[in-house]
């Protein structure tokens, strides 16, 4: 006669003496508290950037010269996307034009400084040899 598949499927006694090491987690106690060095690091961050977008802003504010959903191309007639957003690069603390690849606005995105965007007619138009510049930073 065969045994009963349950008791060839049962598991053996677990046996502690045979185990290396604890499976509780360990405690870490800290003598004081992390948040004043982690905010204070955030604060040496932020602060500089934000002091940036502050100065830039009040030499040149922020303003639509190119209405969001225009196209944009270049100078030699190459189609480069659709102004998604005005945005402020916080390392510069200059303002850019999100260009989207994507009409769905999920593609590839591009910051392109305001001050190299010119309006043309219904289109952006941005110099070629400026934008190869600018791909050459990037890359």
């Amino acid at each position: 006669m065969k045994a009963p598949l349950y008791l060839l499927m049962k598991s053996q006694p677990y046996d502690d003496r045979a185990r290396c090491c604890d499976d509780r987690p360990t405690s870490v106690t800290i003598a004081r508290r992390a948040w004043p060095l982690r905010w204070g690091r955030k604060a040496r961050v932020a602060v500089p950037a934000a002091m940036a977008v502050l100065r830039r802003q009040l030499a040149q504010p922020i303003a639509e010269r190119i209405a969001i959903g225009t196209p944009v191309v270049s100078s030699g007639g190459r189609e480069l996307g659709v102004v998604r957003e005005v945005v402020v690069e916080l390392g510069s603390g200059r303002t850019s034009y999100a260009v989207s690849d994507q009409p769905s606005g999920r593609g590839n995105v591009r910051l392109l400084p305001r001050d190299l965007v010119r309006a043309h007619r219904d289109v952006a138009v941005v110099e070629e040899h400026v934008l190869q510049r600018l791909e050459r930073r990037i890359a």
